[in-house]
């Protein structure tokens, strides 16, 4: 008649309606060089001390629903604290930018559950998202700008004329800069107005740096224009130049030899803002397009030139001697100038002879068998200079026959362009015959008087073999590179790829991208557009397709590969694209076994679906991604996964149990091979088993 007795110790029995509420406290939209990105805060609480939150995930979507930026993903995790009533949490999200999105109102979703395993969810307005940047067409800003003798200007400015007939325009920033525009170096001279339209700056003259303001618009959803305008004073007022020698004697325009010591002198020059601060002078030939050098000459008002003269080699040519003055506040005076006539006893020399036709760039190959071009510089000569080129197999050799020209006398505008005393001389050399691999060495002879110069280049390489072609490829993203053609849309980024180009000659090859309208049977159309590839990516680069390719449904352009070796020689192939600006018509997704629809499921461990009706209008459908969520197009239970496009069903076991009552979702999306994706979600299905216990309302389908 013995026994022993035990008691539990015990457990609360939570209330089926949870007393946690949401309050958005703020939330807004801003436009972002990566995105748009919405922050704010909300606050969680509660009328009892019962109610125990588990959880809290947000999202954000279009009004219709039709655009889903981003599903449903945990932003608080925590059993609430007994002891408080109120908690605030920080919320921020980035989506990614689309031009789809323009003009579409954007609603951030949160949704709670507690422990009792009760979920609610509220919608918050955050904004529409504006993709027009305000308009600085019709702004104008008024400068007036006053400078101390120390450099130092207060600007005062007005602007008006900022439009924004979008979200409006929210607020101003205003700064200075050394060119027009903001660089990162001129960040922090910026400052930020609400509503005013004009301010004083204070600001410092540079000598070396030129001044501008800058107003920048922003309006309410982060985007900006501006407009930028120089700050101006008055510059320093030159004064003549007197040019004198040794004896004292003011010349101009008159023959000096290197027997005198030449002066420039000129008065101070003028100032009207600013104290002069240094000038500058330079000694050039007198004729167009002549170079110039300013050197330095603290605040002297002379500068001795005949040792610039002298060097500079000049013969029987006319100089000009240019003086240019600064002031403190960074601005120079016009070039006051004067002529002088200068003798010298130098005689001419050859600097270079150079293979090809540009005084800057020696080639080493030909892929000419009729004509080979070489230039000359010369310095030191004049009219009276005679040039002859010749060419030959060694070097100063006029050897082989028929190419030797006749004396040329005084300029042969087809063969010198004088500049001063500096000639560049083209020796063109027609109707050879020149043999691949052969090298040849161009000669440049001067005869001056009694003395005769000869010149050689380095040599030529002729090579008539263009390169071998290789194999071009093309993909987007994740689509195969088996696919042919090469599905597109109009402003795809491809990723184009090439191997098997080969030069066993003049190499090393350089390559070009190149858009083409068409390449059927080795012609091409028009070149739409071309990308130069740096010799670090030759292999693989990524080719963005621009709106000003023109590339639009249907057209079917090519990505070309050029291969050019150093004798200019190219070689090209191409792979076929297809423009396809359609997405696929979305199909329907059930839920279930293939057949029917299901209402609710009695396992609680595996979900099941089935689609179909996904078409694909041009290129064809490459595989589908499905997703279960606990709300249509969500991925909260399972994330998005990949099967072939040949698949139209899935049944997946779970790695948690889904809760009784509990409501989830299919959504299939298809992705044809230009990358464009159409996504459809089940009407979903409800849980009706869970642990054992089952909820079978009459006349419910259930699988």
């Amino acid at each position: 008649g013995l026994y022993s007795e035990a008691v539990s110790d015990g457990v609360r029995l939570l209330s089926t309606a949870d007393a946690i509420q949401v309050t958005v406290e703020s939330g807004t939209l801003r436009t972002e060089p990566a995105g748009f990105t919405l922050q704010g805060r909300i606050v969680l609480s509660r009328s009892d001390r019962e109610s125990v939150l588990q959880s809290v995930d947000f999202g954000a979507g279009t009004s219709d629903g039709s655009l889903v930026l981003q599903d449903l993903m945990p932003l608080f995790s925590s059993n609430f604290s007994a002891e408080r009533t109120a908690e605030e949490i920080e919320w921020n999200l980035l989506l990614s930018r689309d031009s789809r999105l323009h003009g579409q109102p954007v609603f951030v979703t949160f949704r709670t559950l507690s422990c009792a395993g009760n979920t609610m969810a509220w919608s918050h307005f955050a904004g529409t998202i504006d993709l027009t940047p305000p308009s600085s067409l019709k702004a104008e800003i008024t400068v007036v700008a006053t400078v101390s003798s120390f450099g130092h200007v207060a600007i005062s400015l007005h602007w008006q004329g900022f439009e924004d007939t979008e979200s409006g325009i929210e607020s101003f920033s205003v700064g200075t800069s050394s060119r027009p525009g903001i660089g990162m170096d001129d960040i922090s001279n910026f400052t930020s107005l609400e509503v005013e339209q004009s301010i004083t700056l204070q600001r410092v003259l540079r000598a070396d740096q030129g001044l501008y303001v800058t107003v920048v618009a922003w309006n309410h959803a982060g985007l900006s224009a501006l407009k930028s305008v120089p700050v101006r004073h008055a510059p320093p007022v030159p004064s003549p130049l007197n040019v004198v020698t040794d004896s004292g004697t003011s010349m101009h325009e008159a023959p000096i030899s290197t027997s005198q010591n030449v002066r420039v002198l000129w008065d101070e020059f003028e100032t009207v803002s600013c104290l002069m601060k240094q000038y500058e002078y330079a000694v050039m030939c007198d004729a167009p397009k002549s170079s110039q050098t300013f050197r330095s000459i603290g605040l002297g008002t002379y500068v001795s030139i005949t040792e610039e003269l002298v060097q500079s080699q000049l013969c029987n040519s006319s100089f000009r001697v240019l003086v240019r003055g600064w002031d403190e506040c960074g601005l120079s005076s016009t070039e006051s100038t004067v002529s002088i006539k200068f003798v010298s006893s130098f005689a001419p020399r050859i600097v270079a002879v150079l293979d090809g036709n540009q005084a800057t760039e020696d080639l080493d190959f030909s892929g000419n068998s009729s004509m080979l071009v070489a230039t000359a510089i010369v310095e030191g000569c004049s009219e009276l200079c005679s040039f002859r080129c010749g060419l030959g197999v060694v070097p100063f050799s006029f050897g082989i026959a028929g190419l030797s020209n006749d004396w040329v006398v005084g300029i042969e505008p087809r063969r010198a362009a004088f500049d001063g005393s500096r000639a560049v001389v083209q020796c063109a050399f027609p109707g050879a015959s020149l043999e691949h691999g052969g090298a040849y060495f161009p000669s440049l002879e001067i005869e001056y008087g009694d003395q005769e110069l000869i010149l050689s280049s380095d040599g030529v390489v002729v090579d008539l073999t263009p390169p071998i072609a290789g194999q071009v490829s093309a993909s987007i993203g994740e689509i195969p590179r088996s696919t042919f053609p090469v599905y597109i849309t109009s402003e795809s980024l491809l990723n184009a790829s090439w191997n098997e180009f080969q030069e066993p000659e003049s190499g090393p090859l350089s390559f070009t991208i190149l858009i083409v309208a068409i390449c059927e049977a080795g012609s091409f159309g028009e070149v739409l557009g071309s990308q130069p590839v740096l010799p670090e990516y030759s292999g693989g680069v990524l080719v963005p397709l621009k709106p000003e390719y023109g590339l639009s449904h249907g057209q079917t352009p090519c990505l070309c590969v050029e291969a050019v070796n150093q004798a200019a020689l190219s070689s090209v192939s191409c792979v076929q694209l297809e423009v396809d600006n359609i997405i696929p018509i979305a199909g329907t997704v059930t839920d279930g076994v293939c057949g029917f629809d299901a209402e609710c499921q009695l396992s609680d461990r595996a979900v099941s679906a089935c689609w179909d009706g996904f078409e694909a209008h041009v290129s064809p459908i490459i595989y589908f991604e499905w997703s279960v969520g606990t709300c249509p197009y969500c991925t909260d239970v399972v994330a998005r996964t990949k099967v072939s496009a040949s698949t139209s069903s899935v049944h997946w076991e779970l790695s948690h149990v889904l809760q009784m009552d509990q409501v989830v979702w299919t959504s299939v999306r298809a992705t044809n091979a230009a990358g464009l994706s159409a996504e459809a979600a089940s009407n979903g299905v409800r849980v009706a088993c869970s642990a054992g216990n089952c909820s079978l309302p009459d006349d419910t389908v259930c699988f």
